[in-house]
């Protein structure tokens, strides 16, 4: 997500990672790490380590100008500067609606939107902060769900209005003609994980061209392959020189189209297979049993 934010992001913005584990800021390009916000300590997580990260970017930007919040399991295919300078009218922010997703969805309520991807007019986000939202979601105020999904009550606690993100924004899984954004959001099927998704070959397109220009060490690949969070592939990838990256990935990509087909054929010819070994046992006993017959 990193390299294609840099590929496709103006000089004049700031990439900030919130490190919801160490508990900082990092800037994308620099050696520059901050903490985050004592009052957020132990409030981020949720349904994951930084569920409650989404709601931010407005405070680390010292409510300030304009921010945009996106996740990792992405890929930007379009320039920042259009996303960052939608026309929010009178909205405070923007978000993706549910009822416009497109690509393979999950169940997801009515009135919510992909809080994946958010535009937020900092100034007039402030009832919309970490602190606030958790306080709600622990008080019984606000569900995990409600609160996540930016749903009419969250948006009504902190008063705050919502505009339609155009959906070519926030893609789930599937590459549209007019996608700006790519969202892996399936865990269960994302391409560092397990193969065969439909645009796993993108992703790792820029996984390998990211090892190439250095972008990522062998240490944090092993790291995460360790955790569960990457496949064995993605981890020699990383670990093979890089010039030869591009290469061993289109071998593992053969290997991994012979499987299946090897495996299609064998439970194709499974049946038949057992059919013949059946009548072979059958005609084995019973030669044994005219045998046994004879005098």
């Amino acid at each position: 997500m990193i390299r294609s934010l840099v590929e496709h992001c103006p000089d004049r913005f700031t990439i900030d990672v919130i490190d919801c584990g160490a508990h900082v800021l990092r800037r994308v390009g620099a050696d520059e790490v901050e903490p985050l916000p004592d009052a957020w300590r132990g409030r981020l997580g949720g349904g994951t380590e930084f569920s409650f990260a989404r709601f931010g970017p407005p405070e680390l930007c010292g409510y300030h100008g304009r921010a945009v919040y996106l996740e990792a399991d992405q890929l930007l295919l379009d320039d920042l500067d259009e996303l960052a300078a939608i026309d929010l009218g009178d909205a405070d922010l923007a978000a993706v609606p549910f009822a416009a997703a497109r690509g393979d969805r999950p169940a997801f309520q009515s009135d919510g939107h992909l809080s994946s991807v958010v535009v937020f007019d900092n100034a007039r986000c402030r009832g919309l902060s970490v602190p606030a939202v958790t306080d709600a979601v622990e008080s019984g105020r606000l569900t995990y769900g409600e609160a996540i999904s930016f749903s009419v009550p969250v948006l009504a606690l902190a008063a705050v209005h919502i505009a339609p993100l155009p959906v070519r924004w926030n893609d789930l899984e599937r590459r549209q003609r007019d996608t700006a954004l790519l969202h892996y959001t399936d865990t269960s099927r994302q391409p560092w994980r397990r193969p065969g998704h439909p645009e796993g070959r993108r992703w790792r397109r820029a996984y390998v061209s990211c090892l190439r220009e250095g972008g990522i060490d062998v240490a944090t690949v092993d790291d995460a392959w360790r955790r569960g969070g990457v496949s064995r592939r993605v981890r020699t990838l990383a670990r093979v020189p890089p010039r030869l990256a591009g290469a061993v990935d289109v071998a593992w990509q053969w290997c991994e189209r012979i499987e299946r087909r090897t495996t299609a054929l064998v439970a194709m010819t499974r049946p038949h297979v057992g059919r013949v070994v059946r009548r072979a046992r059958a005609a084995v006993r019973a030669v044994a049993g005219s045998s046994r017959a004879r005098p």
